[in-house]
């Protein structure tokens, strides 16, 4: 038996799901899809001490920012506002990304691919603090012409920075940019600045689902097991693998090999759909619950509405049911992680303070947790933990190079959007008109060579399928790169896993 939970799986369900796997003697809970994420966000999570840390309201005094592998309006609408705010108090931003960036303030996008990204953040914090190397750069940045002016501009304003930041993204970069983030925001420090740092994360609870992840429990591995037949069963807690998987053949391949699949859902998932069992649970209004932001602060969720279903509904418009027992026994939903303790027959003692049990849990799994309040306690601004040292070592360093060469190959990049690619937003029909049309984004010099206009219809020819797609072409973004938003309308789960690299004869026009 494996369990699976999810990145919108609150503290106490993920915390549970810890816990019944190891009474029980099963593989530790898989949270992230593929083990590179998960390496890039327990990166972040461990690299992020609290002399670093900063909020969205510290950001906004910066006086510098330099943000990398991020696309704020996309990935995170409130940085985006923060940033603007930064801006009008006199900040530089400069962003460093292959995507297309837009933003309601004036900065300088730095539109590399994303092996050029390491590189540069590495040469320009040096130039910024180091007499010797800043005499060096200007030839050293000519590699990443026609750029080199941008590049020189931002080296000057972080070199006269006093409280820069450093924003670092943990969905598209590659797996060493994360800890490199937080080396580039200590040597500032070390340089005499005030200087903070900002991660991304991939989902709403991922920072507590980093402290909680073994270092190789991934949605892949778990995939893996299961086509060895090591696995048998799979328990999915508010987890839907046909929402995120980029290899939906697989996929399916693997779970049609179950003797039994368990779903643990409030949403009408595609993996509830296919469940022997379905459990429904509660969303997190219903429950309450604790969740960990991006800048490790607890904070809590207090329950909003007690569910149950209208009079509306079972009374057709008139009064309440006068028959009762309709429903089947045991179909009611019920909270997440009280389910799973149930299911894994752990013993909690549920008629006295189930979650102050299980709060006392998270002190073991989690020290920092040791001195926090009740969770009706916790102020409205949280309470900023530290995770503690890295359990395992981090990624070196040294080496950090331009990636070897690429020419005649496109590189295939899965993104977010600012709407039509997040679960929860996808099913809500107000937001339908507001996410748009799929696409895919092609920087437009590389769309001229390949004869190719905007409003083409695309056939992509991948190794686990094809996706048909409309083409949007774009001035500024990296060339070598196609960007593939992971709209919900859009059978993106074909891309596969890790790096996709597509030659030009894969491209072709639908005429």
């Amino acid at each position: 038996i494996a369990c699976a939970g999810s990145l919108r799986n609150n503290v106490e369900t993920q915390l549970m799901l810890q816990r019944v796997c190891q009474l029980n003697g099963w593989q530790a809970p898989a949270y992230f899809v593929d083990n590179g994420v998960l390496q890039k966000v327990r990166s972040a999570v461990f690299g992020l001490k609290a002399n670093l840390a900063v909020s969205l309201g510290e950001i906004e005094s910066a006086d510098c920012i330099v943000a990398v592998g991020a696309d704020p309006i996309n990935e995170a609408p409130m940085l985006a506002m923060a940033l603007r705010q930064a801006q009008r108090n006199g900040a530089a931003v400069g962003i460093i990304d292959p995507r297309p960036i837009f933003l309601p303030l004036a900065f300088e996008h730095l539109a590399v691919n994303l092996d050029d990204i390491n590189p540069l953040l590495s040469a320009m914090v040096k130039a910024a603090i180091d007499a010797d190397a800043a005499k060096e750069f200007d030839s050293s940045a000519r590699q990443f012409y026609p750029h080199q002016n941008k590049i020189s501009a931002m080296v000057e304003k972080l070199r006269k920075s006093r409280r820069p930041v450093v924003i670092c993204g943990t969905d598209t970069v590659h797996r060493k940019t994360p800890a490199l983030a937080a080396e580039q925001a200590l040597l500032l420090q070390a340089a005499g600045k005030k200087a903070g740092l900002f991660y991304l994360m991939p989902g709403a609870n991922a920072f507590a689902a980093g402290l909680f992840s073994d270092i190789k429990a991934s949605f892949e591995t778990l995939i893996e097991d299961i086509e060895q037949g090591t696995v048998q069963a799979l328990i999915l807690v508010e987890s839907d693998p046909y929402w995120r998987f980029p290899d939906r053949r697989r996929l399916e391949k693997a779970l049609a090999k179950l003797e039994l699949l368990v779903v643990m859902d409030y949403l009408n998932s595609a993996a509830a759909q296919k469940a022997h069992i379905f459990l429904p649970t509660t969303t997190l209004y219903e429950t309450g619950g604790v969740f960990i932001n991006q800048e490790g602060r607890v904070q809590a969720a207090l329950q909003a509405h007690r569910g149950g279903i209208p009079i509306g509904q079972t009374g057709a418009g008139d009064h309440p049911p006068r028959v009762y027992g309709a429903a089947l026994s045991g179909s009611e939903a019920r909270v997440a992680w009280k389910l799973m303790a149930e299911l894994a027959e752990v013993e909690l003692h549920l008629e006295e303070k189930p979650r102050s049990e299980v709060w006392n849990w998270l002190v073991e799994v989690i020290p920092g947790f040791a001195g926090l309040p009740a969770i009706n306690e916790i102020p409205d601004e949280g309470i900023r933990i530290e995770a503690g040292a890295q359990p395992s070592p981090p990624f070196p360093m040294e080496g950090i190079n331009k990636g070897e060469d690429f020419a005649g190959r496109f590189e295939l990049i899965a993104v977010e959007w600012t709407f039509g690619t997040e679960e929860l937003s996808a099913h809500s029909e107000c937001l339908e008109d507001l996410a748009g049309t799929p696409c895919i984004l092609m920087n437009r010099s590389d769309a001229q060579q390949l004869n190719l206009a905007d409003g083409d219809r695309l056939f992509l020819e991948l190794d686990s399928g094809g996706i048909e797609v409309k083409l949007q072409t774009e001035a500024d973004m990296a060339a070598g790169t196609l960007i593939l938003p992971r709209h919900k309308d859009l059978q993106w789960q074909v891309t596969g896993t890790g790096r996709t690299l597509l030659q030009k004869g894969q491209i072709r026009e639908i005429k």
